[in-house]
């Protein structure tokens, strides 16, 4: 929103395939690790998104979904039990069936995008910025985000101003 931009989650698209076919987060994670039409369908919105510009993606493959457009590519972490404390707020859920969940999708997904796409999500060198976001308050973390998304406009547009001379 403070960029002007246009967000687009595959989280969010993931739940609302699960509430659509009235499954768990958990038990579509199961249905998507033998059926990868569930991934196609999320990537290809997401691809369709980057397309048209001005957009920031969130989820594991927007790095590398979005590669050939994306502008700066940023991964925020934060540690196992801080990340899991997260979603279990969010989702309104008992600390220890968010750590089942989390933990049991994560594993599916690092298997799944591995044997789909050949991608090791782990591997961080794709991205421009990687930030825990465990270090700082929310409030901060999102000082430092806009400082390094303008920044980085800035250059572009300086460099921009250099290639057209």
């Amino acid at each position: 929103e403070y960029l002007g931009l246009r967000m687009i989650s595959a989280g969010r698209l993931f739940r609302q395939i699960a509430d659509e076919r009235r499954l768990t987060l958990e038990e579509l994670s199961i249905v998507a690790s033998k059926d990868s039409t569930i991934d196609k369908e999320i990537d290809g919105r997401m691809l369709s998104e980057t397309q048209k510009g001005n957009v920031v993606l969130d989820g594991l493959l927007s790095a590398w979904i979005a590669r050939s457009y994306a502008g700066m590519r940023i991964y925020l972490v934060a540690p196992e039990e801080i990340r899991i404390r997260r979603i279990a707020r969010r989702e309104r859920i008992p600390f220890e069936t968010a750590k089942r969940e989390t933990l049991t999708r994560e594993e599916m997904e690092r298997e799944r995008f591995k044997r789909l796409y050949g991608f090791d999500i782990d591997s961080l060198d794709i991205y421009d910025l990687v930030m825990n976001t465990a270090l700082l308050p929310k409030s901060s973390n999102l000082k430092v985000l806009k400082i390094a998304a303008w920044e980085y406009i800035a250059t572009r547009a300086r460099v921009g101003a250099i290639a057209r001379h």
